[in-house]
């Protein structure tokens, strides 16, 4: 079993006793007690001293135990002034285009540094698990990217960028990828190899579609595609079997494909401000849906099928073009929030189908798309 560590953000590794007893009824460190130590043993300040997960990338508050002896502990920030100089040092290796400056590095935390651009070497650093480059002026990222196959979480958030270079699917360890708020217009054919991929954020871009290869995300649980231009999803998209979470609202959507009903495992899907005319008729498939907003299309019906979902909790219809109660309504036993638009005519239906129902609202609203 490895000895724990600290990982200096210069990349430098310091041992330290963050272990329990190999004894009977010893019991595990507190992120408190390693925190202290490390301070104790590099003179930092306590305060300013986080311990990240090197698997999840999340902070371990103080009371979280260290379970296991040989977890690695990143040190994000010793005091203000360490932190600045360290940033400093790798902003000038990356100026400087000097990766062999920055070699063994796992983790870069560049948000807010005024970057213009990336060196073509960046791909040299091989050991890179997870890159920080939010609200930067990044118009791309280079073609030697691809090459940081180690890479678990990458966000670049609010830059400029309008293309990912074509090796991006190279990344075959990305977990997490953030991208919101860039001017991305299409994403590389390489997309669906990002095998890994579990959260996805590329809301607030300017995508019109996606790639038939989009649907081999296989282990996507987490995405957010909303806020873009995206008049339709390749045929491909029901392969995305662990999908959970999804918002494709405020997009130019006039119809979902025949496969959508595959999302078997989709419990929250967020559809407004689209311009949805129907749903698929197997959109009753979504056995797992819990929470579904449809409010501001242009729906005049339900399919058949739509009975069937039976898990719904939460329904948003209002600011569509229905015409009357829709019958399959009457069969969703387990829904208790309604929103919909309601003639006064319709108030004594709507409480016959849905005794079950805690909370509804109604109001006349009018809509164009």
């Amino acid at each position: 079993m490895a000895a724990p560590v600290a990982r200096l953000p210069s990349g430098d590794v310091i041992a330290v006793d963050l272990g329990p007893g190999e004894g009977p009824g010893e019991q595990p460190l507190g992120a408190d007690e390693a925190r202290r130590r490390i301070a104790e043993a590099i003179g930092g300040a306590t305060g300013r001293i986080r311990l990240v997960d090197p698997e999840t990338h999340e902070v371990l508050q103080d009371d979280a135990p260290l379970l296991r002896r040989e977890v690695s502990v990143v040190l994000l920030s010793l005091d203000p002034e360490a932190e600045r100089l360290a940033e400093a040092a790798v902003l000038r290796a990356l100026g400087a285009g000097a990766m062999e400056d920055l070699a063994g590095h796992t983790l870069l935390r560049l948000n807010h540094s005024q970057l213009p651009s990336l060196p073509e070497s960046f791909g040299e650093l091989e050991e890179l698990e997870a890159v920080f480059l939010d609200h930067n002026q990044l118009a791309s990222l280079p073609e030697s990217f691809g090459r940081l196959t180690a890479l678990v979480a990458l966000s670049a958030d609010a830059n400029r960028l309008a293309a990912l270079p074509e090796g991006f699917g190279r990344l075959s360890a990305l977990q997490t990828l953030g991208l919101r708020a860039n001017r991305l217009a299409r994403l590389p054919e390489s997309f669906g190899q990002l095998a890994a991929l579990q959260s996805l954020a590329l809301c607030g871009n300017e995508l019109a579609g996606l790639p038939e290869s989009f649907g081999r995300l296989a282990a996507l649980q987490d995405l957010r595609l909303d806020h873009n231009r995206l008049a339709g999803l390749p045929g491909s998209f029901g392969q995305l079997a662990s999908l959970q979470f999804m918002r494709l609202d405020h997009n130019l959507l006039a119809g979902l494909p025949a496969s959508f009903g595959q999302l078997s495992a989709l419990q929250a899907l967020v559809l407004d401000h689209n311009c949805l005319t129907s749903l698929p008729e197997s959109f009753g498939q979504l056995a797992e849906l819990r929470l579904l907003r449809l409010d501001s299309n242009q729906i005049a019906g339900l399919p058949n099928s739509f009975g069937q979902l039976e898990a719904l909790q939460v329904l948003d219809l209002q600011c569509n073009r229905l015409g009357s109660v829709p019958d399959s309504l009457g069969r969703l036993t387990e829904l208790r929030v309604l929103k919909l638009d309601c003639w006064p005519s319709w108030r004594s239906r709507l409480r016959r189908y849905l005794r079950a129902l805690r909370a509804w609202s109604a109001r006349v609203c009018c809509h164009s798309c």
